[in-house]
């Protein structure tokens, strides 16, 4: 269990760490105001595949940890 919780921790950190960075180039680079084109722009589409990609490995990482938590209880009593 705990090399699961170390991997999805590390995707989500990463994932997180790469969706900052896109979303401030996207707001801070002057091209993507005015690039005319319907629907998100295609950095966007990075941003919010990393986004996804790290909130899901955060619940997981979150998941195993409160079943590590509720074993530990448990296993006391």
């Amino acid at each position: 269990m705990k090399k699961v919780q170390s991997i999805t921790l590390k995707v989500f950190l990463s994932c997180m760490v790469i969706t900052a960075m896109l979303m401030l180039v996207f707001v801070w680079n002057p091209a993507m105001e005015s690039s005319g084109t319907q629907g998100p722009a295609p950095i966007m589409q990075y941003v919010l595949t990393f986004f996804i990609v790290g909130l899901a490995s955060f619940l997981t990482w979150f998941t195993a940890i409160v079943l590590e938590i509720k074993n530990k209880l448990t296993s006391n009593h």
